[in-house]
């Protein structure tokens, strides 16, 4: 059973996500004007860019789908789909869609049985920071375990697509990934930045008034139970999005230790 503190935190971003956007990832502003209520917009050109680095053939399998607006997207373009997520709830709003080719499964990626055939690409769209070690030294050695694992879902000449936010050092560390080559990628920080300062200004209207009001009865009620909540925040894997549920990330502090990139690495054959 969830702690409160996890019950908390998921109960915040519910709010954010329901008050903010369906895809649940980053807006690319690449021809979009930046206002907060073109964010929609913004995500289906982040949605499209991903999907241009697919390579051919049909299946894949979406780590950390979401809502599914990345998957559904996918199986438009004539993909079948396998969407994962822990979140039970996300899962079931996808599965009551009723898409056809695509199925959706509440389960981790590190928990996930082989598949009986493999995958023509793995997508981690905003999901890949969770497998990454995010204290200095970490990146290389949390990649190489996480490529052992892809190699056993993706096919030789399949693609893993990562889009996230990353430092130099995870760069490094993806491009270093033993058993896959990197054959394309692209720095978005420049369109992807402004997203922070809408995700913001969706807290501060949305959030922000559950946020004072919670911890305010936390604090007068239960002051551990306050302080556990605050750690439990700031132990959030993805740094941006830690920034931004403390009230303080804009687009410039964004950019300053961090990128925004997409890659494609192909998975290299078997050697002899």
């Amino acid at each position: 059973m969830p702690s409160l503190p996890d019950l908390y935190l998921q109960f915040t971003f519910d709010l954010f996500a329901s008050a903010a956007f369906d895809h649940l990832h980053w807006g690319l502003f690449d021809g979009v004007p930046r206002e907060p209520r073109f964010l929609p917009d913004a995500q289906r050109v982040y949605a499209e860019r991903v999907l241009a680095l697919l390579p051919p053939g049909e299946r894949v399998l979406d780590v950390g789908c979401g809502l599914g607006g990345l998957s559904r997207m996918m199986v438009e373009a004539g993909r079948e789909v396998l969407a994962i997520s822990p979140r039970a709830d996300h899962i079931a709003l996808i599965a009551a869609a009723g898409v056809p080719r695509l199925t959706a499964r509440c389960v981790t990626f590190e928990a996930l049985p082989d598949p009986e055939s493999e995958y023509d690409a793995l997508v981690f769209a905003e999901s890949f920071n969770f497998f990454v070690g995010q204290h200095a030294g970490q990146a290389a050695g949390s990649l190489a375990l996480l490529a052992q694992r892809c190699a056993r879902f993706v096919k030789p000449g399949g693609r893993l697509i990562f889009a996230d936010i990353v430092t130099e050092e995870i760069d490094r560390a993806i491009r270093a990934m033993p058993g896959f080559s990197l054959v394309a990628e692209e720095d978005v920080h420049e369109y992807a930045a402004y997203s922070a300062e809408v995700f913001q200004h969706t807290l501060t209207r949305a959030v922000r008034p559950y946020h004072a009001l919670i911890m305010g009865v936390l604090e007068h009620q239960a002051p551990e139970l306050s302080a556990e909540v605050a750690r439990v925040l700031a132990n959030v894997p993805n740094v941006p999005l830690r920034g931004i549920f403390g009230g303080h990330m804009v687009e410039t502090d964004f950019a300053r230790d961090k990128r925004y990139r997409m890659y494609a690495l192909e998975r290299r054959p078997a050697g002899p």
